[in-house]
């Protein structure tokens, strides 16, 4: 597969995932047969990778996203990592060299921009302190960011 199908590729698949998140509870509230088939379907794979609690989510229209905010905030860090990749290191069938030494500086970016998710996972479970919705999804964009490159660099072989 070429760099550039496998760049668009994730890129449309991060960003039609992020859409599909959003759109759920608008297109679920509606009195359209297949939106609630959609919403129906989008809550079900939401429920395979998020706890999907209420009190944890953002609402739109009346209604809780598929995901946590947390989740959201990875979600759309990824779209922005995918992105950022693209631009960093061009579409063209090889990367672009200003990029050429980024692949394994990505791979400890990840530790690093894990540290305020996990940080704010783990004052919550010990009881210190449990940031709101923004806060979660604040703090899991740096990590949805780097995943979000790290997953574009690795399906266009730049990591090789």
């Amino acid at each position: 597969m070429s760099r550039q199908i496998a760049l668009v590729g994730v890129g449309l698949a991060v960003l039609l995932w992020c859409a599909a998140l959003v759109a759920a509870p608008l297109v679920g509230s509606s009195r359209d047969n297949g939106g609630d088939l959609f919403a129906a379907a989008m809550y079900a794979v939401g429920s395979l990778v998020c706890h999907q609690r209420p009190e944890r989510s953002f609402h739109l229209a009346g209604a809780q996203l598929p995901v946590c905010a947390r989740c959201m905030g990875l979600y759309l860090g990824a779209a922005v990592g995918v992105t950022g990749w693209v631009a960093f290191g061009g579409l063209g069938s090889r990367l672009g060299p200003r990029a050429a030494r980024w692949p394994k500086r990505l791979r400890v970016a990840l530790i690093v921009a894990a540290i305020p998710t996990l940080v704010s996972l783990l004052t919550a479970w010990l009881g210190f302190w449990d940031p709101g919705n923004v806060v979660r999804a604040t703090l899991a964009l740096p990590l949805g960011i780097t995943a979000g490159g790290l997953v574009s660099a690795g399906a266009a072989r730049d990591l090789e």
